[in-house]
């Protein structure tokens, strides 16, 4: 991993002239306050004297006087410099976050660590509390840039995880301040209830018009499993199950990935990946009940050839998709998991209906 080079302060915040400055503050020359001449710019610190100025600012910020006229000019001064020499050990964000996010977390987990290693031993208690302060500050701002970049919902997942349990179960580290997790939470939790509302919708949607529309523009992803399930002509086994195994792998993806960082992460998971299966079970019911109740029909006008896998295949991805919405979904008070589960029901008592009622006739029928 590269090092990033030094980018020099401000002249504002000499590091210098802010080492310098506590020996003079008391120096006043016609009643004015002494003010020393300007320093050289400092060149480019490298090893033990990069490590030096580090200890120094650390030092000097922690002897800080509340009291002091010139205390938020000069904090604010040291703490952009403590910054900017913990920023230049991060890697920079990848251009791709999407392709390479864990081997980048991998690095920015060994930037912290090296930073604490190396100056943890020779600074005080204190010193060492500040220098943590900064790299969580650091760490969290790199993670926002992260967040914004990346797009897959697994990532937004693998940036949640990585913090709840690699970067916070790190023992070299104490915990960050509240609010700044707090912060880095509620945005992490914003995108990705967002990216995974989008990407279930469009799994279910481009499936749902992938044959018939496939040029149109669509928001998301459990819609394509329809459009595929209503294309097939063959029934083997894979046409027989492919939808409901399609949808229920996809969701019990979202879900499982949500039940690893949280429980309430798993509760919000699951009620926006039910409220898009809601949207495909009322689509999915009105096209079969049209479809069942012509098979139906013409059947009793011609008693012609009669292809039960229709009826079969509606069956059992009915009974699957309630099952699984029934037991993943156990524990949720919503409207959405009844109002779903009971559109199944009503296509299961429905097709069974159809089908008896068409088993009733073929009785009748004289041989």
């Amino acid at each position: 991993m590269r090092a990033k080079r030094w980018r020099k302060p401000g002249r504002s915040c000499s590091t210098t002239t802010l080492l310098e400055e506590n020996n003079n503050n008391d120096q006043q020359d016609a009643g004015h306050r002494y003010a020393p001449p300007k320093p050289p710019e400092p060149p480019e610190p490298h090893d033990g004297a990069e490590q030096q100025l580090l200890q120094n600012l650390l030092a000097k910020s922690s002897r800080m006087d509340l009291r002091d006229s010139n205390y938020e000019k000069q904090k604010l001064c040291v703490d952009q410099l403590i910054q900017a020499f913990v920023s230049q050990s991060f890697p920079d964000p990848p251009a791709d976050p999407d392709g390479s996010l864990g081997e980048h977390l991998t690095h920015v987990m060994e930037a912290v660590v090296h930073k604490l290693e190396t100056h943890g031993p020779v600074i005080s208690r204190e010193e060492s509390r500040i220098l943590m302060d900064h790299c969580h500050r650091h760490t969290f701002t790199h993670l926002n840039t992260l967040l914004q970049r990346v797009n897959a919902p697994r990532n937004t997942f693998l940036l949640m995880n990585w913090v709840s349990h690699t970067y916070l179960g790190q023992e070299m580290l104490d915990n960050p301040d509240q609010r700044l997790l707090h912060e880095w939470e509620t945005k992490a939790k914003v995108k990705l209830l967002e990216s995974v509302q989008v990407h279930v919708w469009m799994f279910l949607l481009l499936n749902m018009f992938y044959t018939h529309f496939s040029g149109i523009h669509v928001r998301g992803s459990l819609g394509k499993v329809l459009e595929v399930d209503r294309a097939q002509t063959h029934h083997g086994e894979e046409a027989y199950v492919g939808l409901y195994v399609d949808i229920i792998q996809c969701i019990g993806a979202m879900t499982k990935a949500a039940g690893d960082i949280s429980s309430e992460l798993h509760t919000q998971v699951w009620e926006v990946c039910l409220r898009e299966l809601l949207v495909l079970v009322r689509r999915y019911t009105e096209e079969q009940t049209e479809a069942l109740a012509e098979e139906t029909k013409t059947w009793l006008g011609n008693r012609g050839n009669l292809e039960t896998i229709r009826f079969l295949k509606t069956l059992k991805t009915c009974k699957e998709l309630r099952q699984h919405v029934q037991t993943g979904g156990k524990g949720l008070h919503t409207s959405l998991l009844k109002e779903t589960v009971r559109t199944l029901e009503n296509m299961e008592a429905f097709t069974l209906e159809r089908l008896m009622e068409i088993v009733a006739d073929m009785a009748e029928v004289p041989v």
